[in-house]
């Protein structure tokens, strides 16, 4: 019985491609198929050599003198055809019968090249495909996972159907039973993700924007410190010292004239005070 992979090669598959990982899945999974079909073979065969040897032991001999006779028959039979064929001419030549109509050409058809799939067959492309769709349905089940972890800060197989079954086997049987077009599309649904995904980048945007907000009332915190923390930086402002009386409007220096100003000048010397001025 020759190997599953030796019929491949045969078919054209080369080393490259039985060496793929999703390939070699799919010949482990035709394989007891393809054994059970050699097997039907063989017991086909079987089968046929013991109704060859019935024929050629028991009916041969009845069926050949019954050919024997129908060939006597057909013998007969193209006799008498050529016999009414050479009438049939002579009654055309002297006008008895119309002339023969003229046969109408039929046309001739070139075979196409053999068509697998007229037969039911599995193809090389076939196979490479149904390799294909597995990859992509795994591909698929790792998003719907990693986007389901990603939503809702949970693992996909703390969750458990309805059946018991937990994880990705719960929903892949949910969708299967809901005829869901999707895996993706019907975890989509079911755990809403459009609206845990607006959520997450509302709360995204906030923290953002808390964040500029933040920013900013420590920059102008730091500027108003920078301005108003240093006596020598800060904008000038009348001082709040409570030991020290400001003076009244119309009492600056430059109001007065210059021997008021000496007077003060000398009070303030003798008794610290201008308001103790002598006039």
């Amino acid at each position: 019985m020759p190997a599953f992979e030796d019929t491949l090669k045969a078919k054209g598959f080369t080393e490259a491609d039985l060496a793929d990982p999703n390939m070699k899945r799919l010949i482990d999974s035709f394989r007891s198929e393809y054994e059970a079909t050699l097997s039907e073979r063989d017991s086909l065969k079987t089968d046929y050599e013991k109704y060859k040897a019935q024929v050629e032991n028991e009916w041969t001999p009845g069926v050949n003198k019954r050919i024997e006779e129908e060939e006597r028959k057909v013998v007969a039979a193209r006799l008498e055809a050529a016999r009414l064929q050479e009438e049939l001419k002579l009654a055309r030549e002297y006008g008895l019968l119309p002339p023969e109509p003229t046969p109408t050409p039929t046309p001739t058809t070139t075979p196409g090249a053999f068509d697998p799939k007229a037969h039911n067959l599995i193809t090389k492309a076939d196979v490479l495909e149904f390799a294909n769709q597995e990859a992509r349905a795994i591909a698929m089940s790792y998003d719907v996972g990693e986007e389901y972890r990603y939503l809702t800060g949970k693992e996909l197989r703390e969750y458990q159907g309805s059946d018991g079954s937990t994880g990705m086997t719960a929903l892949l049987a949910e969708a299967q039973t809901a005829r869901a077009k999707s895996l993706k599309e019907y975890a989509a649904q079911k755990f809403e993700f459009a609206k845990l995904r607006q959520a997450k980048t509302d709360a995204a945007t906030k923290a953002r924007e808390d964040a500029i907000r933040s920013e900013e009332r420590e920059k102008t915190r730091a500027e108003l410190a920078q301005q108003y923390g240093n006596p020598n930086l800060r904008t000038p402002a009348p001082s709040r010292q409570p030991f020290f009386t400001p003076a009244k409007p119309g009492e600056q220096p430059w109001n007065k004239t210059e021997n008021e100003r000496r007077t003060e000048r000398v009070n303030r010397a003798l008794f610290g005070t201008p308001k103790s001025a002598v006039q």
